[in-house]
């Protein structure tokens, strides 16, 4: 009897510990699930908690907080201007952690798959080619696609091509984000206008745009910048200007563990981050912030002033 009872007791005991183990509620960007699916088996061997991840385009992740309030421990999108404009109430600072570009990827078995990887533009200029692209008004990846073709027109002064890319591109093969672009990619359309972290990601065929207009290379920082774009709905209107893709990281002010929340965000900035970062296909940034003196003592040991 007391054998049982011993037994019971232990079992009582593992139960009770595990019932101590905390969540940590983290939204996304959808061309971080990879990353942060990865990152979320390696933190929760070294952390005592759980993550749980939430993800969807950027600019639906910022919107579950300030209009549906939504509560959430972390907050990762892939452009750090939506912490200084939707999440602005909601979020006292924001660290930077990951660069990006864009790409074209293309599905192999098209029929235009050899004019894509000769010449990208003069495929897309001579031939009925179909491209997928996320929603401009849910996901930057949207946008972002968008002031590719106006600084590829302004690059080669023919405003012809943003008309032509469009057209390329229709809402028809529009998705609320990128990564859903890829089953199109498989199956309808020749190409997607995507991340180059999601195309190595999943292995997909890609070809390389010009730094001038991909919006990774921070050299061109001030060109990227004079091309402007103005999106509205049925809500507001709004105008976006090209910048360097730079994802963004934060710890709302409504944020229910903290501990856990600051936890998770100086694992990502700390090297086993940085590692998982790298592989993933993002470019690396050394992490900062638009608020250091305000950082948990904890996050200021991984990001630079």
């Amino acid at each position: 009897m007391k054998t049982i009872l011993s037994i019971l007791c232990i079992c009582m005991c593992a139960a009770c510990a595990d019932g101590k183990k905390e969540t940590i509620v983290v939204f996304h960007a959808g061309s971080l699930g990879a990353l942060f699916k990865e990152c979320k088996v390696e933190f929760e061997k070294q952390y005592n908690y759980t993550v749980l991840l939430e993800s969807s385009g950027s600019i639906d992740a910022a919107q579950k907080i300030a209009e549906l309030h939504k509560p959430c421990d972390v907050i990762a999108l892939a452009d750090i201007k939506l912490f200084d404009g939707i999440l602005k109430k909601y979020c006292s600072y924001w660290i930077a952690f990951a660069g990006n570009e864009m790409v074209l990827a293309y599905n192999p078995k098209s029929r235009y798959a050899q004019a894509i990887a000769a010449n990208w533009m003069d495929a897309l200029v001579r031939y009925d080619i179909t491209c997928a692209r996320s929603d401009p008004l849910r996901d930057p990846c949207g946008y972002r696609t968008i002031l590719v073709w106006k600084l590829a027109s302004q690059l080669h002064n023919n405003p012809e091509l943003e008309k032509i890319f469009a057209a390329r591109s229709p809402v028809q093969y529009m998705r609320p984000k990128e990564i859903d672009c890829i089953p199109l990619l498989a199956s309808i359309c020749d190409a997607i206008w995507i991340y180059k972290s999601i195309a190595k990601t999943h292995n997909l065929p890609y070809v390389t745009l010009d730094g001038h207009i991909n919006l990774g290379n921070p050299e061109y920082e001030k060109s990227y910048q004079k091309a402007c774009i103005t999106l509205s709905d049925i809500h507001r209107q709004y105008t976006v200007c090209g910048s360097t893709i730079t994802y963004g990281i934060s710890i709302p002010l409504t944020a229910v563990n903290t501990q856990g929340a600051i936890a998770f965000v100086s694992f990502l900035c700390g090297q086993k981050g940085k590692e998982l970062i790298a592989r993933h296909g993002f470019s690396m940034i050394r992490a900062s912030s638009n608020q250091w003196d305000i950082l948990p003592a904890e996050l200021k040991k991984v990001v630079v002033r």
